[in-house]
């Protein structure tokens, strides 16, 4: 059988014309992600109509409803007006589940990731029948009709679900009877679900280039670095299960979260897993090789957000005291170590920072990133929990936890450290601002797009001098009306500002900050790829790329380039390249 994916609407063309109409073709897709979908598998008869008189006691509406071509089976989706009707539902549906003594696998509910085989699909199970969509009695439907009834459904939804997050990952190997919430204890190692609880920000990141990405020179993790551990027996043997059909999705998901827990993070360290794994049989013949399948699972893992009630509140009033501060890179290095650390639902106590972290975030240099890191301990923001012990974890970050900060640093002044919005980062851990500095990004929070403000005001509101066309406010409004993020009404004392129309992105790539955000991954990636090899050779080998690397990408530096390696800058030198010369010295630092 062919598998492809791809575009939708491209598929279903190919399905139209494959062989004059004679070729079995069976499309599948996710629903969407604000409603809640249901694959009952056997047990229609069963639980249906409990399910159905309980949208009726939530005020919901059933958007889609067919006939999934197996026996006694059902695809159902749920147009939820609330999201305490939501939540009513998924707590009917589990208790449902529960009283009849099915798995998760009989009664699933699906995630927004999910595929779902749409009306007028062949059958993917020998002996299935095809899909089309019923009433609630189990009559078949049109398509007019089917179309009109989901319309009604969506109709009733509300713009703040178009968001909502994927259902949580249930366990599909324990029994029916055991709890589906995810376990966060270190214990549970065996667990293929736990590795949802497992914060990525609590590992060093490393990042990869990928070849198959769609830009070239995307980066990604390619694996969390922490100290490996052997798979389990039972890892082992979830790995190398071979499915029966009809088993064979959730035996890949729980293939997959085993790659995840043991700290694969890319597609490309995943691959080699995937083609040899009895597990992935069902994705490792499709024409990605299951590399959909595998993004799916970094998604739900990297999106995972545990309640966190106390550090929420405590987040919430760090913000309000930053806000408040007069230094605008200190006030950057404080969202950042807050939004990309400690507002994942993992804890605010004893989490590791290092300074490439903090390089990365704001996309400045490892030595600018000491020190805002200091400044942060220093004005009680951050306090280390678990100093660097060279003998006992000599590739340990330092671990923080995140206190008040005494209220001596509040000024008059305020920043705004939340335009962008609650569900991306904040602007101000835009990478641009690494480049114009985020003393920059100050006064640009300050201007509007209708209402014009003079140079003077914007002084006074980001306490900066006023200046001229080399210091203060109007050299940075000179920096940002450069690249497009200000607009200038007006000349001489009569000079006001608005924002500019130019978005971050564009101005971005404008003024190089992509470029040097780019490299700076690529240098962090090989410093710690050889700060966390395995042997001294492979170490002095991957330092020997780096200085490589710099060599040539970095030719306008002045003096040797001399990147962070863990054992001094004299321990990658060749043997076998031979001592240049004194005189070859000073030709090599002449201009």
């Amino acid at each position: 059988m062919r598998e492809a994916s791809g575009d939708p609407a491209e598929l279903i063309a190919q399905a139209e014309h494959a062989g004059a109409g004679t070729a079995v073709w069976a499309i599948v897709a996710p629903l969407r992600p604000d409603l809640l979908v249901i694959d009952l598998d056997h047990c229609a008869d069963l639980v249906l109509r409990p399910i159905l008189d309980s949208v009726d006691d939530a005020a919901a509406q059933v958007a889609y409803l067919a006939a999934s071509g197996s026996q006694d089976s059902v695809h159902v989706a749920i147009a939820c007006p609330t999201g305490a009707s939501r939540a009513y539902l998924l707590d009917r549906i589990r208790t449902v589940r529960a009283a009849e003594g099915l798995s998760p696998t009989t009664l699933d509910i699906r995630t927004a990731t999910q595929f779902l085989r749409l009306p007028g699909s062949a059958p993917l199970k020998p002996g299935g029948g095809w899909c089309y969509p019923i009433d609630e009695s189990g009559q078949r439907m049109t398509a007019p009709a089917a179309t009109r009834r989901a319309h009604r459904a969506v109709l009733e939804l509300p713009t703040a679900l178009v968001g909502l997050p994927a259902v949580a990952p249930t366990d599909r190997t324990r029994p029916p009877t055991a709890p589906t919430g995810s376990s966060t204890s270190k214990d549970a190692a065996g667990d293929t679900e736990s590795a949802s609880t497992m914060s990525p920000a609590r590992m060093d990141d490393d990042l990869d280039v990928d070849p198959g990405a769609s830009s070239a020179g995307a980066l990604e993790q390619p694996c969390a670095w922490r100290p490996r551990k052997p798979f389990t027996p039972r890892q082992w043997a979830i790995l190398h299960h071979t499915p029966t059909e009809g088993h064979r999705s959730h035996a890949a998901t729980a293939a997959a979260w085993v790659l995840w827990q043991y700290g694969i993070r890319s597609w490309r360290r995943a691959a080699g897993w995937y083609r040899t794994c009895p597990a992935f049989t069902k994705f490792a013949h499709r024409d990605d090789g299951g590399r959909a399948h595998w993004e799916t699972i970094k998604a739900r893992a990297t999106a995972h957000r545990p309640a966190d009630p106390a550090g929420d509140d405590l987040i919430r009033t760090v913000l309000a005291e930053i806000s408040c501060w007069d230094d605008a890179e200190l006030v950057a290095a404080a969202v950042a170590c807050i939004t990309h650390r400690f507002s994942d639902g993992h804890g605010i106590d004893n989490r590791p920072i290092a300074w490439r972290d903090l390089a990365l975030w704001l996309n400045i240099s490892h030595t600018a990133a000491g020190r805002r890191i200091h400044g942060l301990i220093d004005r009680g923001l951050l306090h280390i929990t678990t100093p660097h012990d060279r003998a006992t974890a000599p590739h340990a970050a330092i671990c923080y936890s995140l206190r008040t900060p005494p209220e001596r640093y509040r000024t008059d002044l305020h920043h705004d450290v939340t335009e962008g919005g609650d569900k991306k980062d904040p602007a101000i851990l835009h990478p641009v601002w690494g480049t114009l500095t985020h003393t920059a990004y100050w006064l640009w929070s300050h201007l509007s797009p209708t209402s014009s403000l003079p140079t003077s005001a914007l002084a006074q509101a980001t306490g900066l001098p006023a200046g001229t066309g080399t210091h203060g406010a109007l050299r940075l409004l000179h920096t940002l009306e450069k690249y497009g993020l200000a607009t200038r009404e007006g000349r001489g004392r009569a000079t006001r500002w608005l924002r500019g129309s130019q978005n971050l992105t564009i101005a971005s790539a404008a003024c190089g900050a992509d470029t040097h955000h780019h490299e700076l991954q690529t240098i962090i990636t090989s410093e710690r790829a050889a700060w966390h090899a395995p042997t001294v050779r492979s170490s002095r080998t991957l330092r020997e790329r780096l200085r490589t690397r710099a060599r040539r990408t970095l030719p306008a530096r002045t003096g040797p380039v001399q990147p962070e390696l863990p054992f001094g800058p004299n321990f990658a030198r060749s043997r076998n390249l031979r001592r240049p010369t004194r005189g070859a010295k000073a030709e090599e630092r002449a201009p």
